[in-house]
Protein backbone atom coordinates (compact mmCIF):
# COMPACT_ATOMS: atom_id res chain seq x y z
CA UNK A 1 0.00 0.00 0.00
CA UNK A 2 1.35 3.64 -1.09
CA UNK A 3 1.80 6.12 1.32
CA UNK A 4 -0.88 8.20 -0.22
CA UNK A 5 -3.31 4.95 0.70
CA UNK A 6 -2.43 4.79 3.94
CA UNK A 7 -4.78 5.22 6.91
CA UNK A 8 -4.84 5.38 10.53
CA UNK A 9 -6.37 2.26 12.78
CA UNK A 10 -7.71 3.20 15.92
CA UNK A 11 -9.06 0.76 18.96
CA UNK A 12 -12.50 1.61 19.77
CA UNK A 13 -15.28 -0.93 21.89
CA UNK A 14 -17.64 -2.03 19.65
CA UNK A 15 -20.31 -0.43 21.81
CA UNK A 16 -19.21 2.80 21.40
CA UNK A 17 -18.57 2.73 17.69
CA UNK A 18 -20.46 5.95 16.13
CA UNK A 19 -19.07 6.72 12.72
CA UNK A 20 -19.28 10.73 12.35
CA UNK A 21 -17.56 10.56 16.07
CA UNK A 22 -15.12 8.54 15.21
CA UNK A 23 -13.97 10.94 11.94
CA UNK A 24 -14.43 14.27 14.56
CA UNK A 25 -12.22 12.67 16.71
CA UNK A 26 -9.73 11.23 14.43
CA UNK A 27 -9.60 12.72 11.27
CA UNK A 28 -7.52 15.24 10.28
CA UNK A 29 -8.54 16.57 7.20
CA UNK A 30 -12.43 17.01 8.01
CA UNK A 31 -10.78 20.08 9.63
CA UNK A 32 -9.94 21.54 6.49
CA UNK A 33 -13.39 21.26 5.37
CA UNK A 34 -16.04 24.67 4.44
CA UNK A 35 -18.78 25.43 6.42
CA UNK A 36 -21.88 22.61 6.36
CA UNK A 37 -25.20 22.51 7.05
CA UNK A 38 -26.39 18.33 7.90
CA UNK A 39 -29.82 17.14 5.88
CA UNK A 40 -32.14 14.78 6.91
CA UNK A 41 -31.11 10.80 5.67
CA UNK A 42 -33.36 9.41 3.38
CA UNK A 43 -30.81 6.35 2.29
CA UNK A 44 -32.04 3.58 0.27
CA UNK A 45 -31.19 0.33 -1.60
CA UNK A 46 -30.21 -0.46 1.88
CA UNK A 47 -30.26 -4.70 1.14
CA UNK A 48 -27.75 -4.04 -1.70
CA UNK A 49 -25.76 -2.00 0.25
CA UNK A 50 -25.66 -4.48 2.84
CA UNK A 51 -24.66 -7.23 0.48
CA UNK A 52 -21.50 -4.84 -0.53
CA UNK A 53 -20.74 -4.08 3.06
CA UNK A 54 -21.80 -0.75 2.65
CA UNK A 55 -23.79 1.24 5.07
CA UNK A 56 -24.35 5.54 4.68
CA UNK A 57 -24.76 7.46 7.76
CA UNK A 58 -24.73 11.49 7.92
CA UNK A 59 -25.31 13.58 4.90
CA UNK A 60 -24.10 17.09 4.93
CA UNK A 61 -24.08 20.20 2.41
CA UNK A 62 -21.72 23.32 1.55
CA UNK A 63 -22.49 25.74 -0.14
CA UNK A 64 -19.50 27.86 -0.65
CA UNK A 65 -17.32 29.76 -3.72
CA UNK A 66 -15.96 26.60 -4.49
CA UNK A 67 -19.48 25.19 -5.33
CA UNK A 68 -21.75 23.30 -4.21
CA UNK A 69 -20.82 19.48 -2.38
CA UNK A 70 -22.44 16.82 -0.38
CA UNK A 71 -20.58 15.24 2.24
CA UNK A 72 -21.79 11.36 3.22
CA UNK A 73 -20.23 9.74 6.11
CA UNK A 74 -20.04 5.57 4.83
CA UNK A 75 -18.92 2.50 6.92
CA UNK A 76 -17.43 -0.57 5.11
CA UNK A 77 -17.25 -4.69 6.75
CA UNK A 78 -16.16 -7.13 4.52
CA UNK A 79 -13.90 -9.29 6.14
CA UNK A 80 -13.86 -11.29 2.66
CA UNK A 81 -12.45 -8.25 1.07
CA UNK A 82 -9.38 -9.27 -0.73
CA UNK A 83 -9.19 -5.66 -2.03
CA UNK A 84 -9.76 -3.09 0.74
CA UNK A 85 -10.60 0.41 0.56
CA UNK A 86 -7.97 3.04 0.75
CA UNK A 87 -7.36 6.91 0.28
CA UNK A 88 -7.20 6.48 -3.42
CA UNK A 89 -10.53 4.39 -4.17
CA UNK A 90 -12.86 6.16 -6.35
CA UNK A 91 -16.62 5.74 -5.88
CA UNK A 92 -19.55 5.91 -8.09
CA UNK A 93 -22.88 6.76 -6.10
CA UNK A 94 -26.62 7.12 -6.95
CA UNK A 95 -28.40 10.65 -4.52
CA UNK A 96 -31.98 10.86 -4.33
CA UNK A 97 -33.46 14.12 -2.87
CA UNK A 98 -36.42 15.63 -1.80
CA UNK A 99 -37.85 18.74 -0.80
CA UNK A 100 -40.63 20.27 1.73
CA UNK A 101 -43.01 22.11 0.15
CA UNK A 102 -45.51 23.64 2.66
CA UNK A 103 -49.02 22.80 1.55
CA UNK A 104 -52.21 24.71 2.66
CA UNK A 105 -54.50 23.24 4.84
CA UNK A 106 -58.28 23.88 6.75
CA UNK A 107 -56.29 23.76 9.86
CA UNK A 108 -53.02 25.47 8.79
CA UNK A 109 -50.15 23.92 6.43
CA UNK A 110 -49.01 20.32 6.50
CA UNK A 111 -45.31 19.10 4.96
CA UNK A 112 -45.19 17.61 2.01
CA UNK A 113 -41.93 16.01 0.40
CA UNK A 114 -41.50 16.08 -3.15
CA UNK A 115 -38.84 14.18 -5.30
CA UNK A 116 -36.21 16.00 -6.77
CA UNK A 117 -35.71 15.32 -10.52
CA UNK A 118 -35.27 11.50 -11.25
CA UNK A 119 -32.18 9.71 -9.01
CA UNK A 120 -28.83 10.94 -10.25
CA UNK A 121 -25.57 8.92 -10.61
CA UNK A 122 -22.42 10.86 -9.83
CA UNK A 123 -19.20 8.54 -10.79
CA UNK A 124 -15.17 9.03 -9.22
CA UNK A 125 -16.11 10.04 -5.94
CA UNK A 126 -12.95 11.01 -3.75
CA UNK A 127 -12.88 10.38 -0.24
CA UNK A 128 -12.12 13.39 2.32
CA UNK A 129 -10.33 10.95 4.57
CA UNK A 130 -10.49 7.48 5.80
CA UNK A 131 -10.09 5.63 9.47
CA UNK A 132 -10.00 1.63 10.00
CA UNK A 133 -11.62 0.93 13.59
CA UNK A 134 -10.45 -2.11 15.24
CA UNK A 135 -13.29 -3.81 17.40
CA UNK A 136 -12.91 -6.13 20.80
CA UNK A 137 -12.53 -9.79 18.79
CA UNK A 138 -10.74 -9.27 16.09
CA UNK A 139 -13.44 -7.46 14.01
CA UNK A 140 -13.26 -4.04 12.10
CA UNK A 141 -15.23 -1.40 9.99
CA UNK A 142 -13.45 1.43 8.02
CA UNK A 143 -15.25 4.80 8.37
CA UNK A 144 -14.98 7.41 5.24
CA UNK A 145 -16.29 10.86 4.00
CA UNK A 146 -17.19 10.94 0.61
CA UNK A 147 -16.92 14.41 -1.07
CA UNK A 148 -20.02 14.33 -3.89
CA UNK A 149 -19.81 17.42 -6.26
CA UNK A 150 -23.36 18.36 -7.03
CA UNK A 151 -22.31 21.84 -8.43
CA UNK A 152 -18.08 22.59 -8.14
CA UNK A 153 -17.53 26.43 -9.18
CA UNK A 154 -15.91 25.20 -12.50
CA UNK A 155 -19.62 23.57 -13.92
CA UNK A 156 -23.03 24.75 -14.32
CA UNK A 157 -25.73 21.90 -13.70
CA UNK A 158 -29.51 21.33 -13.98
CA UNK A 159 -29.05 19.17 -11.00
CA UNK A 160 -28.56 21.32 -7.97
CA UNK A 161 -31.44 21.13 -5.72
CA UNK A 162 -29.40 23.07 -2.85
CA UNK A 163 -30.25 27.09 -4.77
CA UNK A 164 -31.97 27.45 -1.46
CA UNK A 165 -29.72 26.37 1.09
CA UNK A 166 -33.02 27.21 3.75
CA UNK A 167 -35.30 25.10 2.03
CA UNK A 168 -35.87 21.63 4.12
CA UNK A 169 -33.99 18.61 2.41
CA UNK A 170 -33.98 14.62 2.43
CA UNK A 171 -30.92 13.33 1.14
CA UNK A 172 -29.90 9.72 0.07
CA UNK A 173 -26.61 7.65 -1.50
CA UNK A 174 -26.54 4.47 -2.31
CA UNK A 175 -22.76 2.99 -3.73
CA UNK A 176 -23.20 1.22 -6.96
CA UNK A 177 -19.59 0.42 -7.33
CA UNK A 178 -15.86 1.56 -6.51
CA UNK A 179 -12.09 1.16 -8.29
CA UNK A 180 -8.70 2.52 -7.13
CA UNK A 181 -7.07 5.38 -9.06
CA UNK A 182 -3.57 5.17 -9.81
CA UNK A 183 -2.99 9.25 -9.39
CA UNK A 184 -2.82 10.73 -6.27
CA UNK A 185 -6.51 11.95 -5.23
CA UNK A 186 -7.40 15.14 -3.47
CA UNK A 187 -10.55 16.71 -2.12
CA UNK A 188 -11.28 19.53 -4.37
CA UNK A 189 -12.84 21.92 -1.15
CA UNK A 190 -10.22 21.59 1.78
CA UNK A 191 -9.28 24.93 2.95
CA UNK A 192 -7.23 26.22 5.65
CA UNK A 193 -7.86 25.35 9.43
CA UNK A 194 -8.96 28.73 10.10
CA UNK A 195 -12.39 28.22 7.43
CA UNK A 196 -13.52 25.17 9.69
CA UNK A 197 -16.68 25.87 11.51
CA UNK A 198 -17.45 23.86 14.69
CA UNK A 199 -18.75 20.25 13.79
CA UNK A 200 -21.53 19.83 16.54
Amino acid sequence: MSEQSKYPTINIARASFDALEVLKSHSTKIERLPEWTELNRNHFHRDGQAERGFQSHNVFVSKTELGTFVFAVIEYRNPDDTTPITRNTLFTVDIRVKYAVAIPTDRGTKTQWRRFNPMKTFENIPLVDLIKCQFEGGSSAVVGLLCIPIEPCWTVSDYNPFKNIDQKFKFGVAIKGRHESDEKIKCPVQQNTSDKQSIN
